[in-house]
């Protein structure tokens, strides 16, 4: 069976805490988490309607 080790607290450490976590920032930005990819296919989709505006009259055009 698995034995999970315990972290006990001693006069060195403040509270209960695993070794090594000293240096670990948890500070995810957006870009992280892929809006990038959501900012350039807003931007794809703002091109798509300047497309679906100009078609049309292309075609009135002919």
């Amino acid at each position: 069976m698995v034995k999970v080790p315990l972290y006990q607290e001693s006069e060195e450490r403040v509270a209960l805490r695993p070794e090594y976590t000293e240096t670990l920032v948890g500070g995810a930005t957006a870009d992280a988490f892929g809006s990038a990819i959501g900012k350039g296919l807003q931007s794809v989709a703002g091109g798509m309607d300047v497309m679906a505006d100009a078609v049309p009259r292309a075609a009135d055009a002919r």
